[in-house]
C-alpha cells in the first residue's frame, strides 16, 4: 500500500543525504565509506562513489556531487564519469555551499574559500572569525560568529558591511 519499492538490507546503517534529481536517486551515504546511488523508481543502485576516508559533508548542486572526505573536497559528476572532476584539499573544512557560480567552503579556522565550480581553482580566501556561513540576498555571503557578529561579503569575499548582534545567533537564517 504506496510502497513502490523496497531499498536492500545491505544499505542498514546508511543515511539518505540527497537526492540526485539529474539521474532520479536517492543519495546514500554509508557506513562503508562510499555513497550509493539508488533509483527512486525500483531501488536498484546504480553508481556507487567510494572514498577511502568517511563522506563528512556533501552537497547536491544541479548535475554535480560535492563531498568532503579527510580534508579533501571532491566534485564528481556520476552521470557522466566515476572519477572525480576535480579535488581541492583543506586543513579543516567544516562546511560547504553553493554561492553564486561558485562553492564556499568554511575551514575550522574561519577561513572561507570562493572556487571555481568547474574547475576547482581558487578564486577568493578571506580570513575570518566565521563559525557559520549562509547566502543572504543575492550576491551576498553572511560569516556568522559564535560571538554573534556578522560580516556580509559580496561575490569575490570582499566586506560590504558588519553587524554585532550582541548575541550568538542560534537558528539557521
Amino acid at each position: 500500500k504506496g510502497i513502490r519499492a523496497q531499498i536492500n538490507e545491505k544499505y542498514n546503517g546508511c543515511d539518505v543525504s540527497a537526492f540526485y534529481a539529474t539521474t532520479g536517486h536517492f543519495v546514500l551515504n554509508c557506513p562503508d565509506n562510499a555513497l550509493h546511488f539508488v533509483s527512486d523508481g525500483d531501488a536498484s543502485e546504480t553508481y556507487t562513489i567510494t572514498q577511502f576516508e568517511p563522506i563528512k559533508k556533501l552537497l547536491v548542486d544541479k548535475r554535480d556531487i560535492l563531498l568532503l572526505s579527510g580534508n579533501t573536497l571532491f566534485c564528481y559528476q556520476p552521470k557522466n564519469s566515476a572519477i572525480p572532476q576535480w579535488k581541492v584539499s583543506f586543513s579543516n573544512a567544516e562546511k560547504i555551499l553553493s554561492f553564486e557560480n561558485r562553492i564556499a567552503v568554511l575551514e575550522a579556522s574561519g577561513r572561507v574559500t570562493l572556487l571555481n565550480k568547474s574547475n576547482g581553482t581558487i578564486k577568493s580566501i578571506i580570513r575570518s572569525d566565521a563559525a557559520d556561513i549562509q547566502e543572504l540576498a543575492q550576491g551576498t555571503l553572511g560569516l556568522f560568529t559564535n560571538e554573534g557578529a556578522l560580516t556580509v561579503v559580496d561575490t569575490i569575499l570582499r566586506p560590504l558591511w558588519h553587524f554585532n548582534f550582541t548575541k550568538p545567533i542560534t537558528t539557521d537564517v
